[in-house]
């Protein structure tokens, strides 16, 4: 069965095969032709000019070890003009900010200590504030791979888990304590 494939496959010789081999052979087949088909084009040159699959990949190489980001056209040319909308009427009176369609995403300003401790003091949370500011100020305002959107939902959480904390409590599963034996009407 070796030879068989390898004659048919280097020498396009045909094999004289009966039974088992035969059967075995007829499965493998198309699979040789498909690749002697495959080494035919590959020896023509590949695929003409003007053809999509003729676009040289060795031109334009990415570059993986970049400092910067190139800046990328803006394909949405209104976007900037409803920016320049909303910072113009910043103004507006509330009347006329529930009829316009506000841009509710602003831009992260990270808070300050007393920003922080402002706001502990009057939700009236338990949390340290230095910490907090501490923390997320080392991780660089970042949650996980994203950038924070809201330091006060934050806060927040950071409440939510520390009450969290303090209300659990153990569950014994079995008393191994000695007060259970001092009692002698137990003996």
């Amino acid at each position: 069965m070796y030879e068989a494939i390898a004659d048919y496959s280097l020498d396009l010789k045909e094999p004289a095969l009966s039974g088992f081999p035969k059967a075995l052979f007829s499965l493998i087949r198309p699979i040789l032709d498909a690749n002697i088909q495959r080494w035919k084009n590959g020896r023509k040159g590949g695929a003409p000019i003007g053809n999509i699959n003729a676009k040289k990949t060795t031109e334009k190489q990415p570059k993986n070890n970049r400092n910067s980001t190139e800046k990328q056209p803006n394909k949405d040319k209104d976007v900037n003009k409803d920016k320049e909308y909303n910072i113009k009427n910043k103004d507006v009176n509330v009347e006329d900010k529930s009829s316009m369609s506000v841009d509710k995403s602003t831009r992260f300003v990270p808070p300050t200590l007393l920003d922080v401790q402002k706001f502990i003091f009057e939700k009236g949370y338990t949390i340290n504030a230095s910490a907090f500011v501490d923390f997320y100020e080392s991780k660089g305002w970042m949650i996980g791979k994203n950038k924070m959107k809201d330091w006060k939902a934050a806060v927040r959480t950071w409440q939510r888990k520390e009450s969290a904390q303090s209300t659990e409590i153990g569950i014994i599963l079995k008393n191994n304590s000695t007060e259970k034996y001092k009692n002698d009407k137990l003996w």
